[in-house]
């Protein structure tokens, strides 16, 4: 599988999934602090890559699964990006804020104190929109 995590901040889901899953995992993140943290936590890992970008600019298209926890605004926008470049089939992975009108296939709750709701969407025909 191929992940990319927008906005990865420290890189926590992005180190599990490429430690536990052996997939290919990106992290695109553009405050320096977070960033740089994560970059250290990549090294000697072949399947694991933080880049200090802005995820706009990354390139979706061949993407198996994002993974997001970005702020509702923020999802308004992404929700235009996913739609144009990702394929049926695709998951997206949304921890606290949904996708604005997609029908998440499942929600999960976080065991932390607010059972923070984790969001699984799967990219059908009917998102593509180009």
């Amino acid at each position: 599988a191929t992940i990319i995590d927008l906005g990865s901040g420290w890189g926590t889901p992005g180190v599990a999934a490429a430690k536990n899953r052996g997939a290919q995992v990106t992290g695109y993140e553009l405050s320096p602090l977070p960033w740089l943290t994560s970059w250290l936590r990549q090294l000697g890992k072949t399947n694991l890559s933080f880049k200090r970008r802005n995820f706009y600019r990354a390139d979706l298209r061949e993407t198996s699964v994002v993974l997001c926890y970005l702020f509702p605004g923020a999802m308004k926008r992404v929700k235009e990006k996913l739609e144009e470049e990702l394929q049926p089939g695709a998951l997206v992975i949304s921890h606290t804020f949904a996708v604005p009108g997609w029908n998440p296939i499942k929600t999960l709750r976080a065991s932390d104190l607010y059972q923070t709701p984790i969001y699984l969407y799967q990219v059908k025909e009917a998102l593509i929109t180009s």
